[in-house]
């Protein structure tokens, strides 16, 4: 599914006018996540370890960055913003896409950013010898938040979602979680 996802918005994007990239691209991203989640939904008594759609929320913000870069790199003024000034070959589009990084942690960086780095042009023509303490310093963080998880997870457990209870909800009750008893 993430695949032909990916194929399916390069397919649009090549076939697109630019300007409308961006909007193309985030409804087009917006529209997939929700019938995804309307299907895990629907499905829930059949598959209720169905984890499709977190790959596919991290894979529809890379897709609004990519439309929306896309369409600022046909704009000149934008010339410090992060544009994707020409229209990337498949193999880039989906090195950027599926760079373990981005599947990971979740699309951090733009797919321009990413090309300069693949590249070494602009901010990456000298990169740093010492990598060591931005990498403990991003480990740290990353462990506060799992820390965080932790914490919180014992007052709002996930396995609520499947109980009898959570199920009685109304709908507008489950969105919000009203009751975490």
């Amino acid at each position: 599914m993430a695949t032909a996802n990916l194929l399916i918005a390069y397919i649009l994007l090549c076939t697109m006018n630019r300007k409308w990239a961006g909007w193309i691209l985030t409804l087009y991203s917006v529209t997939t996540t929700t019938l995804v989640h309307i299907y895990k939904v629907a499905a829930l008594y059949e598959a209720p370890d169905l984890a499709l759609l977190q790959p596919l929320m991290m894979q529809a913000m890379h897709l609004c960055h990519v439309g929306w870069d896309y369409t600022d790199g046909a704009n000149p003024a934008k010339e410090k913003s992060p544009a994707l000034r020409n229209l990337p070959s498949p193999l880039e589009y989906f090195a950027g896409a599926l760079c373990p990084s981005q599947c990971i942690g979740g699309p951090f960086s733009h797919l321009a950013d990413f090309l300069d780095y693949v590249y070494q042009r602009g901010d990456f023509v000298a990169l740093p010898a010492n990598t060591v303490v931005p990498a403990a310093k991003s480990l740290a963080t990353g462990v506060a938040w799992a820390a965080a998880h932790l914490v919180l997870a014992k007052y709002f457990p996930s396995s609520l979602l499947t109980t009898e209870k959570f199920l009685s909800y109304s709908f507008p009750q489950r969105v919000r979680m009203h009751d975490h008893e």
